[in-house]
């Protein structure tokens, strides 16, 4: 281990990759990789287990939908980027 890569001195979330550290402006972005990450998780389940979709009450969402809900907030994550 580096003698001065700092991992274990300068606070207790120093160096620490945290969804609860409040900085500023992490909250949208958290919400918007977490989306798109269990979108895009659940879609590719559903294709492992041949299921074509899910029924939400009266709405059928099929996997193809939750790709592109996946894709639109990944496109929102790099629009707050810039």
């Amino acid at each position: 281990m580096a003698t001065h890569a700092g991992a274990f001195w300068g606070g207790q979330d120093y160096g620490v990759l945290s969804w609860d550290n409040k900085l500023a402006g992490a909250e949208p972005l958290q919400y918007l990789v977490n989306a798109a990450f269990l979108a895009t998780l659940f879609s590719d389940y559903m294709d492992a287990a041949d299921t074509p979709g899910r029924y939400c009450g009266p709405n059928f969402y099929s996997t193809d939908i939750l790709r592109s809900f996946a894709q639109t907030q990944r496109h929102a994550n790099s629009l707050l980027l810039v």
